[in-house]
């Protein structure tokens, strides 16, 4: 199942984490629900190939469109790869870079995704086609890019650079700076400070710090064949294991060890760890200028 990140342009760096691909053959589909973990960084997601499907409540299945972006998540979702062959690209952002990418509020889709159609009209079939008929990765990086920078630039306005700069603090503390620390680095109000950060973001500061913190036991999980849970918890910040299992029930509806025995198929690739053992896989990086 090749996973492959490529580096962005340097004049996208400030807003793209990185660029991917994923596609494996239909034989090598898992025939069962993957849940996808919450990190902080939306994506903008397109299926070259065959879509993946989203379960909805209920037990449904909904096939996901072509382009769309994925907005933030505070809850695990759930996909059935199991049809037909898999081809996706994708762009993971920046926590503050998505808004430039649609010009519209975050906070809209939380937790939910928006077809490309719905943000730029007319845009989403001749990217699907341009990428499906592009001769080879590298070309259908460069396309993704070239659309990327085009809707920057045209959204330029709307970027928040004092929300940029605080998900980067974030970022670096690995959600420990509390709100009220983010808002006198700024000179912004508190409630003035969680509304802009709401709209650019998607969530407010104290539930992106929380996520954030969450991902870095995963970033632990990579190095681990056997995790250490207590230790990874008070590495990550919690005050102990309870309060990090509350976090694991609360963003993905189970248990650590529940979820580690899960780790297969897509989630598994794309968080960097073996579908079988849950040790680490070198995913190889690129760039593509």
């Amino acid at each position: 199942m090749p996973y492959i990140e490529f580096s962005p342009t340097p004049q996208l760096a400030h807003i793209v984490k990185c660029l991917w691909t994923f596609e494996s053959p239909a034989h090598d589909q898992i025939g069962r629900p993957e849940r996808v973990v919450p990190d902080g960084n939306p994506e903008l997601v397109i299926h070259f190939a065959h879509p993946f499907g989203a379960l909805v409540p209920g037990g449904g299945i909904v096939a996901q469109p072509r382009a769309f972006m994925m907005g933030q998540m505070t809850r695990p979702v759930l996909l059935d790869s199991s049809q037909g062959i898999a081809g996706l690209m994708g762009v993971r952002f920046h926590a503050s870079g998505s808004h430039l990418a649609i010009g519209a509020g975050m906070d809209e889709f939380t937790d939910g995704s928006l077809p490309v159609e719905d943000f730029d009209p007319g845009a989403s079939q001749p990217l699907v086609d341009a990428i499906a008929c592009a001769p080879d990765t590298h070309a259908r990086v460069m396309i993704l890019q070239r659309y990327i920078a085009k809707r920057v630039a045209r959204n330029a306005r709307y970027q928040d650079t004092a929300v940029g700069h605080l998900t980067s603090r974030i970022g670096r503390t690995r959600g420990l700076l509390g709100i009220t620390d983010l808002a006198a680095e700024t000179g912004i109000s508190v409630r003035q400070l969680e509304r802009r950060f709401l709209k650019q973001i998607g969530v407010s500061p104290r539930q992106f710090a929380n996520v954030v913190r969450f991902r870095r036991v995963f970033d632990m999980v990579r190095t681990s064949a056997k995790p250490d849970w207590m230790r990874m918890a008070v590495s990550a910040g919690y005050f102990d294991q309870s309060h990090m299992i509350r976090d694991f029930n609360r963003f993905l509806g189970c248990t650590p060890t529940q979820f580690v025995s899960q780790l297969k198929g897509i989630p598994a690739v794309l968080i960097g760890l073996d579908e079988e053992t849950g040790c680490r896989v070198v995913t190889r990086r690129e760039a593509v200028h």
